[in-house]
């Protein structure tokens, strides 16, 4: 609707002029028309005297003499100057408009020039339109089962820019555009069977003369959409009934339970990947540093989290001889890659820090509070230079603690020697073992001290961890590609006391795709399964799980690395022994599993690479997928996290 503002001016003019003779002056004005549109808010017109009939100025015409005026109850128009004289010279006016204190509409005023030169009147037109709000979302407000990565749009068609607010705050908070011109932005790794809230606030400039001289003039917010994205469930409906025996461990629990993660160096080398937050749990015990995905697994399933006492926790450890700190050492596993570079390269900056000394009759001793804690684990490292007859004494409280499995804590005695996982090479298992502690009944503080014999061999320890109840530990055992029982360079040791003897109930396994001397799917079949015609391997999972009673196993596909990707695709032979591997977990569909290697292209599209863009090195915090063509970087990992960790976050929630 338009409105027309009508008006009485009473007008007292100072000279009336019928007509100018040679010596008067005469007011001439550069339009009799100002037309802002409904954009502008300030325009110029011009003042001049010309003098004689025939327009131009001669010496001796007298001065110009003016004054401009708007009616009274039009506050909203502007002019500067709103008086003057003028001789030969032009005077430039300046009229402005401020829209705030009108209604939408159609505006036709008049601004009235008086002087000694003769009368004028100037329109000034205006429209002040109701400015669009933001319409028309992509995806729909209020929509379900929404892709983990998408693209946001909306229209607003005449706005100048726009400001974008995204996340699970209602409204929300965090502003992901500021002043930009485009109105889509692709979001991307979403969570799982979330809400997601966003909000476009479109931005309107300023217009003088043509030009913008302001982008926020006029902010027009508009509605705060929301959508969900798709749970696991329907991202994954094949796994929704899968894992029963762990899930009702998991909620019915009796004991603690163990978690393994298994798989190559995709997982297993803290290296290309940055630390979990720092803030949450600095000190965590050394199975935990060995990548950030294993974090993230941990933090999932571990609610109730156990209070964790490094070796450097203040008051809480005695020790008794010359100890070191080790980050890396040539006897542990993780240092396997010595003999190709001639020199130990552990997992990165503490990621497997140790505490050892092989002083003679060396001891490590630390208190126990029984009123506050049931259970307390003695976490340390084996290896090949290990001592073979720890003693465990108790004082303070003999008789009122046990070793797991009803055994008298005072003057027991363990071994941290271990042999080579192989005959030959890459050091011994992976580097966590516990000496599990509970107590019998509750009286007071005990003292409980672990010592070596009059040798040379080592004593080592990482801590304690306290809890009360059941928990879950979750033991990252990937060692690299070498990782796995594939004759003929079998690891029964590893097998033996890395993987069965740990006991697990679930095993989160990264089917391999590298260094496999036989083709994946040959490699999974005899693995997971042991039943393949003309080979039987009495250690396949399946096997040594009782038919999946004892233990149960989810495993995921992990990316191909960047050299698969040949002229322009996925090399066919690894794409075709890929497609055999997943067939054949579809044919057995006794093993939950993700395809991550298709979640990885799908990601690569959404980014407009092909998949060697995507996968090329970028360091550890790049923002391609990985840190050096093979191994998943922070990016990488975060589209595991985004996959993986709402399967296991189902499995932990009734």
């Amino acid at each position: 609707m338009f409105y027309k503002i009508l008006f009485t001016l009473t007008i007292v003019t100072y000279v009336v002029l019928s007509s100018c003779t040679k010596g008067e002056a005469e007011l001439k004005v550069s339009t009799n028309q100002l037309d802002f549109g409904s954009d502008e808010v300030e325009k110029e017109f011009i003042i001049e005297n010309s003098g004689k009939e025939n327009g131009l100025f001669e010496s001796g015409v007298e001065q110009l003499k003016y004054k401009i005026m708007r009616p009274n109850d039009v506050n909203w128009i502007s002019i500067n100057p709103a008086f003057g004289t003028c001789d030969d010279e032009k005077d430039i006016i300046t009229v402005t408009i401020n829209r705030d204190s009108i209604r939408v509409g159609l505006y036709n005023q008049e601004i009235y020039i008086f002087s000694n030169g003769g009368d004028k009147a100037i329109s000034v037109i205006t429209t002040q339109e109701a400015l669009p709000v933001p319409t028309n979302p992509s995806p729909i407000d209020n929509s379900t089962n929404q892709k983990l990565s998408l693209n946001l749009t909306w229209d607003c068609s005449k706005a100048y820019s726009f400001d974008l607010f995204f996340g699970t705050q209602n409204p929300p908070t965090v502003k992901y555009l500021e002043n930009s011109k485009s109105n889509n932005y692709y979001v991307r790794n979403l969570e799982a069977g979330k809400t997601y809230y966003w909000q476009v606030i479109a931005n309107y400039a300023k217009v003088i003369n043509g030009d913008t001289v302001s982008y926020y003039w006029k902010q027009v917010p508009g509605k705060v959409w929301r959508f969900t994205t798709i749970n696991w469930t329907n991202l994954y409906p094949e796994l929704q009934d899968k894992l029963p025996n762990f899930r009702d461990k998991y909620f019915n629990r009796n004991k603690d339970l163990t978690v393994l993660i298994l798989g190559d160096s995709y997982i297993s080398r803290q290296r290309h990947t940055t630390y979990w937050p720092e803030e949450l749990h600095p000190k965590l015990p050394p199975q935990m540093q060995s990548q950030n995905l294993a974090y993230y697994i941990w933090a999932t399933l571990v609610k109730n989290k156990p209070k964790y006492d490094r070796f450097d926790s203040d008051f809480v450890f005695k020790e008794y001889g010359d100890f070191l700190t080790y980050e890396q050492n040539e006897a542990w596993d993780e240092c396997w890659i010595n003999n190709m570079f001639n020199g130990y390269v552990g997992t990165r900056d503490d990621g497997s820090i140790t505490r050892f000394s092989i002083s003679e009759n060396a001891y490590i001793e630390f208190s126990w509070d029984l009123s506050k804690y049931e259970k307390c684990n003695f976490i340390y490292r084996s290896d090949t230079l290990a001592e073979d007859n720890v003693l465990v004494t108790v004082s303070g409280g003999s008789g009122q603690i046990k070793i797991e499995g009803d055994i008298e804590a005072h003057n027991y005695r363990f071994s941290m020697y271990e042999q080579n996982s192989r005959n030959y090479g890459w050091g011994n298992s992976i580097y966590l073992k516990r000496l599990k502690f509970q107590r019998v009944s509750n009286m007071g503080v005990v003292k409980v001290r672990l010592s070596k014999g009059s040798n040379s061999k080592r004593l080592l320890y990482w801590g304690i961890e306290k809890y009360n109840g059941y928990t879950i530990f979750v033991i990252n055992i990937a060692r690299g590609s070498h990782n796995f029982y594939r004759p003929p360079n079998n690891l029964d040791r590893f097998i033996e006391n890395d993987l069965f003897g740990r006991h697990p109930d679930l095993i989160i396994l990264e089917q391999c795709i590298n260094n496999t001397p036989r083709s994946s799917w040959e490699y999974a079949y005899d693995f997971v399964w042991g039943d393949r015609p003309g080979f039987d391997n009495p250690n396949s999972l399946k096997k040594r799980s009782n038919n999946w009673q004892d233990f149960e196993v989810f495993t995921y596909l992990p990316h191909w690395p960047n050299s698969y990707f040949v002229d322009g695709k996925i090399n066919e032979k690894y794409m075709s022994d890929w497609n055999k591997t997943k067939e054949l977990f579809l044919e057995k569909n006794d093993v939950p599993f993700i395809d991550m290697a298709n979640v990885f292209i799908e990601e690569a599209r959404n980014k407009g690479w092909n998949y060697g863009e995507a996968t090329v090195g970028s360091g550890v915090t790049g923002n391609t997928f990985t840190s050096d063509n093979l191994h998943p970087n922070d990016t990488g990992t975060l589209i595991y996290r985004r996959h993986i960790l709402p399967v296991l976050n189902f499995i932990a929630s009734e």
